[in-house]
């Protein structure tokens, strides 16, 4: 009896944290209407197997998206401290605005 609660114990807490952590490391994406300004970050992502959803300004839902991020993280780093450079990426705690070298490391 106790090999079975120890393995019902121990798949569950694998399940939990491994979502959790799915969870975590997701990221969002605004692309700008300039497609070529967002392609290094999706290159860069599809590489690393990283896990993100992508709103491009033809969304109907981009702008109110979009605000309602900006008005959670109030400020972004990378190229810009108020989000004038797309991409504007959105991961965990932080906002970045623009693609860089700098913004690659922090993902």
């Amino acid at each position: 009896m106790n090999i079975k609660k120890t393995f019902v114990i121990v798949t569950f807490l694998l399940f939990f944290f491994s979502n959790t952590n799915a969870e975590e490391n997701f990221i969002v994406v605004f692309e700008s209407t300039n497609k070529e300004l967002s392609q290094d970050l999706f290159t860069f992502l599809e590489k690393s197997n990283y896990s993100y959803t992508s709103y491009s300004p033809k969304d109907k839902e981009f702008l109110t998206e979009l605000e309602k991020y900006k008005k959670e993280y109030k400020t972004s780093k990378g190229l810009s401290k108020n989000f004038r450079h797309y991409p504007i990426i959105f991961f965990n705690d932080k906002a970045f605005s623009g693609f860089n070298r700098g913004v690659k490391k922090e993902l």
